[in-house]
Order: C-alpha cells, then structure tokens, then sequence
C-alpha cells in the first residue's frame, strides 16, 4: 500500500466536501492546489482552518510547481473540480498517479456538461466515476463508478448538485482503492467513448423535434437561475425552464401561436406548453 498522503487540487462545493472527507477520514494532506478566484474560497478557509499548505495556480505548467511537488516527494494526488488541464508532465510527477471524480459515466460521457447528456437521452441512471488521469481527456483507467437513479423531476442541475452531495461517499469508497498498490481497473474503452464540449444543439430548441426530446432539452438545460434551453415563440426567445407536452395530431406542422397569454408551440408529434419562462428579448 501506497503512503497515505496525497497533493489535493480542487474547487467550488464539490472540491471543499471531498477535502472535508479526506481530512475526517485522517489521509495526510502534504499540498492543497487551488485556482485564486472566487470558486475556491471556501476550500482555502477549511486548508486553512486545518493549517494546510495552500498553493494559488495561476499557471500549471509554471517550474517552480514541478520543483515544490518533486521536494515534497508525494506519489498520490487527487482532483476534484480542479479547473486547469493537467498536463503529462505535471501527472507523471506522481507514482501513484493523479485520481479524478468526473461526474459521468466513463466512456461514454467525456468533456463537459456531462448531467445534460443522461436525461437528453432518457437514460435511468447517471454515474460519478474516479479514474486515473493520463495525457488525454477523461480517458484514464476507471478506478470506481458510483450510481444514482435519474428522477423524473431532476433537471441537468439538480442532478449534478445530488452528486456534489455524493462525494464524502464517494471519497470514502474511494480512497482505499486508490492507496493500494494491486488496484483492479476498469476499462475505459476508446472505441466506446464520446467527448463533448458544448451544450446540445447550442442551448436552442428545434419545434421539429419529438416532443418528448423537447421536454428532456428543457429538463436538462434549466439552470439554477432564469437561464435554461432557449426557445423562439412569435417574435419573443425565451428561457424556458419548464413545459409540458400534449401528444395530438397536427395539420399545421411547426407552427408557433399564442393564446390567452399563455405560449405554445406544435412540435413533430404535439403542443409544447410553456408552464414558466423568462424573456432574453
């Protein structure tokens, strides 16, 4: 087994639980890495509080780091939400290796956005999973998967703020694991693999579209605040953060009306009736 101690790199709510975690749970914590802006504030108090090393990156690739981290002498480090690409370089610094929470199923959703995705594509569950960092994008070894059942009632961030409440488990599961010097891992499959890197059809919803599919663009896009998927009714775009659907026969296909103040539009199979929105312009 691996020593149990670790650089920590990290950010937002997400970074400051898993340090929180890692700290209860008595794991040496050598270095806290964190970006200087306003996401890492609270995970620089609890450092603090703890009298742990703090560095504030502003650029990884910077010598002095490589220097600080190889005198430190530490084989193991442990991402979350950190907002830099780590370089090869920078990941070979560590025998162990650099362990990553990505909160998606590995392969299939690498990059960015990644609770959109299962509820766009009806998927039952979605997935947090830590894996072992290399030179590409979400595409190391899988150390661990974690599950949690989509409700019908989760939007993209609502899914995602229930797996940031998941990760003192998932660090608790997780560290043993990534301590052992026999570690079985999963395959992270290229041939299964995709990568995004931007919103689904850029945020904009298509009336062409199924309407279910709609609904679940809606679901997915709608955002802690006034913003969600973004819809054209008559000469308004909207944030539409909540719609239903009314599967019926159409003899005007895609047609956008309003009546009695209260939008809709035809879609391939039905009407789209817009419960609550926000106008852009």
């Amino acid at each position: 087994m691996y020593e149990k101690e670790i650089i920590f790199l990290g950010a937002k709510q997400s970074g400051f639980l898993a340090l929180k975690e890692i700290i209860k749970r008595k794991i040496k914590v050598g270095l806290v890495m964190v970006k200087d802006n306003n996401e890492s504030i609270k995970l620089i108090s609890l450092a603090k509080k703890n009298n742990l090393k703090i560095l504030k990156v502003h650029n990884i690739k910077n010598l002095k780091i490589y220097n600080l981290i190889r005198k430190l002498n530490i084989f193991t480090a442990i991402s979350v939400s950190f907002p830099l690409i780590l370089p090869l370089k920078f990941l070979n610094l560590f025998k162990n290796g650099v362990f990553n929470v990505h909160y998606a199923d590995l392969p299939s959703y690498r990059g960015l956005y990644p609770t959109i995705r299962p509820i766009i594509n009806l998927e039952r569950y979605a997935y947090i999973t830590v894996h072992k960092m290399d030179e590409g994008i979400d595409s190391g070894p899988i150390l661990i998967k974690y599950r949690i059942i989509i409700k019908k009632n989760h939007t993209g961030w609502s899914l995602y703020q229930d797996m940031v409440n998941k990760i003192p488990a998932i660090m608790n599961n997780s560290l043993k694991k990534i301590f052992s010097k026999n570690k079985e891992f999963l395959l992270n499959d290229e041939r299964l693999s995709n990568y995004y890197n931007t919103i689904p059809n850029d945020g904009v919803i298509n009336w062409s579209w199924d309407g279910k599919y709609i609904i679940n663009f809606i679901r997915a896009l709608s955002n802690k605040d006034d913003t969600g998927a973004i819809g054209e009714i008559g000469d308004k775009k909207l944030y539409i953060k909540e719609a239903i659907f009314k599967k019926i026969k159409i003899k005007k296909a895609f047609e956008k009306i309003h009546t009695n103040n209260r939008p809709f539009c035809f879609c391939k199979d039905g009407i789209i009736i817009i419960k609550k929105a926000f106008i852009i312009y």
